[in-house]
């Protein structure tokens, strides 16, 4: 049988009044070679048509920051559209994780020929990523649409799965059930930003160390002080 995660959307919504035009793409950089798609999307990213977010774009040229999954829905709720990429042998095989997270919080998905298996509501299906596809104009109101039907299509599949596993009653979420979610969501936000934090500090002062170390090491061989060259000296006598 096809599977999937269960999705609640309880969980990954998030409230927004207002929707940017600019689309962003949140993933981490991918070496995919020549793919079309991806070409494409550098192209849009370079040109600041898409805002792009995640690890490893200096590898081609692009300056973005790794988010949480909490960051990643805060900007989706404010985005109107998004972009996705998938690995070419994961086309046609299986789900982003955009495909939900993104329609849930009214941002449309932009996303390769033949990736929708499942129908996803807001998920619109491109031949190619080009300038005119991510300047499309919106409604509010489309958001807020795709927003409820998307809920309403992942609460229906969700059930669907529980029932041919056994659990009928394992979506019956209360707000009780899915604080200890959300905190661990929250906790996952807070390590993250830390991790980031510790990371800046340790290039910031990464130089003034390197330095320091190095005039440490100049005055200990004017004074005689430099192991190595005691070793050396106690070696040849």
């Amino acid at each position: 049988m096809d599977a999937y995660l269960p999705v609640i959307p309880a969980l990954w919504k998030r409230p927004w009044s207002g929707k940017r035009q600019q689309p962003v793409h949140i993933s981490n950089f991918k070496r995919m070679g020549d793919d079309a798609y991806q070409r494409d999307l550098l192209a849009l990213i370079r040109t600041g048509v898409v805002r792009a977010f995640g690890a490893n774009w200096q590898l081609a040229g692009v300056r973005a920051n790794p988010l949480s999954y909490r960051q990643a829905n805060q900007h989706l709720s404010a985005s109107a559209w998004c972009f996705g990429l998938m690995w070419p042998y994961q086309r046609g095989r299986t789900l982003s994780g955009r495909m939900w997270q993104a329609p849930l919080n009214g941002c449309f998905v932009l996303s390769e020929r033949g990736t929708d298996i499942l129908g996803c509501p807001g998920v619109i299906e491109c031949e190619a990523f080009h300038a005119e596809a991510a300047t499309l104009g919106l409604d509010p109101q489309a958001c807020r649409d795709l927003a409820d039907n998307a809920s309403a299509f992942w609460e229906s599949h969700s059930r669907a799965l529980a029932a041919a596993l056994g659990f009928e009653s394992g979506l019956s979420l209360t707000p009780a059930d899915l604080w200890p979610e959300r905190s661990l969501l929250l906790l996952w936000d807070l390590e993250f930003r830390w991790q980031r934090l510790v990371g800046r500090f340790q290039v910031a002062l990464m130089p003034p160390l390197q330095r320091l170390r190095r005039g440490l090491g100049q005055l200990a061989r004017r004074c005689g002080l430099n192991p190595r060259d005691r070793s050396a000296r106690r070696t040849r006598s």
